[in-house]
């Protein structure tokens, strides 16, 4: 088996060593530099503490947690047959059988919208709350647990969601799916209208628990971590969950479940 070194050189130059890869890399290192130095930038600092980046590489991979992904096949799988069989599995999941009962049979499903506070729906029944960054996959994982494609608003385009959007379910309970935030290119007017909503709606005593969608590419962001210090101040019980997990390689995934499960 030959290095990754000497595979990238092989392509260009066949029949070479390690020891003519390691050179090559070494000289790629030493004209960057140069060009830095050339454009009056200075050298890097060996003593510089490492980036974000190889600080999280270095973090270990737990065992136990990569049987737990594993179990719930989770994480980007190389070979084909294998992701085939992920796509599969997802989607032949059973629930648990009161949530089953609960939700089969396309259930009667009434949808409200709300720009302002007084447009709240005011049923006493218990709401849960479907929160996160612009483009995570907060309509998406919605219409798969209710079970109709398209139901809630999805888009590509981040900032899509500009409103709560309450679904009632059997008179039982409201799904809410709450607008992305993160979004940079919205204009401050329209932010501040959607922090005053947001707060207003955490007050609300309906609200049971927030599914706080995370990004699995990415992990916390600023902007998570800010979302998480307002539910913690409004005392609301909340639940991360890791989306586009089919999109990161198993063993990455676990060091993002690492850094989430040692958070305070």
């Amino acid at each position: 088996m030959q290095c990754a070194r000497c595979a990238v050189w092989a392509a260009a130059r066949p029949a070479t060593s390690c020891r003519w890869a390691s050179l090559f890399v070494r000289m790629q290192k030493r004209i960057a530099i140069k060009d830095r130095m050339a454009a009056g930038q200075p050298p890097p600092d060996p003593n510089a503490p490492p980036s974000k980046r190889k600080q999280f590489r270095r973090l270990p991979v737990v065992d136990s947690i990569v049987r737990e992904l594993r179990d719930a096949n989770a994480g980007r799988h190389t070979e084909r047959v294998a992701q085939r069989a992920q796509r599969l599995s997802l989607r032949t999941v059973r629930a648990t059988p009161a949530a089953e009962r609960f939700f089969r049979r396309g259930p009667k499903i009434v949808h409200t919208v709300a720009d302002t506070p007084d447009q709240f729906p005011s049923l006493d029944i218990p709401e849960v709350c479907f929160a996160g960054r612009s483009n995570v996959g907060k309509s998406s994982l919605f219409n798969r647990i209710v079970e109709r494609l398209g139901f809630a608003p999805t888009s590509d385009i981040p900032g899509h969601t500009r409103s709560l959007h309450f679904f009632r379910v059997r008179h039982a309970m409201h799904l809410v799916d709450m607008p992305g935030y993160g979004f940079a290119e919205v204009e401050e007017a329209e932010r501040r209208r959607w922090d005053e909503l947001i707060g207003a709606y955490l007050r609300r005593p309906q609200l049971h628990m927030v599914f706080l969608l995370l990004d699995a590419r990415h992990g916390l962001k600023a902007a998570d971590r800010a979302t998480i210090e307002e539910l913690n101040r409004h005392r609301v019980p909340f639940t991360p969950v890791l989306t586009k997990t089919d999109l990161v390689p198993v063993p990455e995934l676990a060091r993002r479940v690492l850094l989430l499960r040692q958070e305070p």
